[in-house]
């Protein structure tokens, strides 16, 4: 268990036996109300993330365990990063709840927004992460975010010490590869108006979510042209 949880159970247990020795009419069940509460509380964290985790490989209990463990759970206000362009991203991360973009500067000063984060997806700039280099693209949380993150090493760990680890990476790698293929194939082929098709497939969720001018940099276009193509589509 995370050393954090670890300190905010002892709270628990603390806080429960002050308030027992100051009412002796408390039922004695208070104690193991709060404790059952706490370790709910941890299995509805990390059930998404086991549950995506296990879209790809098998686990047992206790490699359920041993993986949730090496995650982190951080919390994030709308317009912070979780990595700025030029930092080096030493952390991946499961997205708990919560909006994010990915954007790159470019020489004129504007931000060209690539694609979009949200619930019960990983996040991180993977070549950043993998080769610790300086990253080109900047992470922007769009709304208030919880977000599990793991460390490079504690994900050697995850390979290293989970039967089927490095089988999970191997085929994380591969669905990312896929998906930036087919990103990159849309920015060089496909029109505006395909393009934002493509957003509203990708993104069925995200229209009422996503600023209208995130959305017309993801196309590739001005926010009047990306009006004028969705009053043509009537979406």
């Amino acid at each position: 268990m995370n050393l954090i949880y670890l300190l905010f159970f002892l709270v628990i247990l603390l806080l429960d036996c002050k308030l027992v020795s100051q009412d002796n009419d408390m039922p004695q069940t208070a104690r193991s109300r709060h404790i059952s509460a706490f370790f709910a509380y941890l299995t509805r964290m990390y059930a998404n993330l086991i549950s995506a985790i296990e879209n790809f490989i098998r686990i047992d209990d206790t490699e359920k365990e041993f993986i949730s463990s090496l995650f982190i759970p951080k919390t994030f206000a709308k317009g912070d990063y979780l990595l700025r362009e030029g930092q080096v991203c030493r952390e991946a991360g499961f997205i708990e709840k919560g909006l994010i973009r990915y954007y790159q500067t470019n020489d004129d000063g504007e931000e060209i927004t690539q694609h979009f984060g949200r619930e019960n997806e990983f996040t991180c700039n993977y070549q950043s992460f993998l080769d610790h280099s300086p990253s080109l693209t900047a992470i922007q949380c769009l709304e208030p975010s919880e977000i599990l993150v793991i460390s490079y090493d504690n994900l050697q760990q995850l390979y290293e010490e989970v039967r089927e680890g490095q089988k999970f990476g191997r085929l994380a790698c591969e669905y990312l590869y896929l998906q930036a293929g087919s990103q990159l194939r849309s920015m060089y082929i496909d029109g505006p108006e395909q393009r934002y098709l493509n957003f509203v497939n990708t993104y069925p969720d995200l229209q009422q979510r996503v600023p209208q001018y995130y959305i017309s940099s993801f196309v590739g276009v001005k926010p009047p042209s990306l009006s004028r193509i969705r009053k043509r589509l009537a979406l």
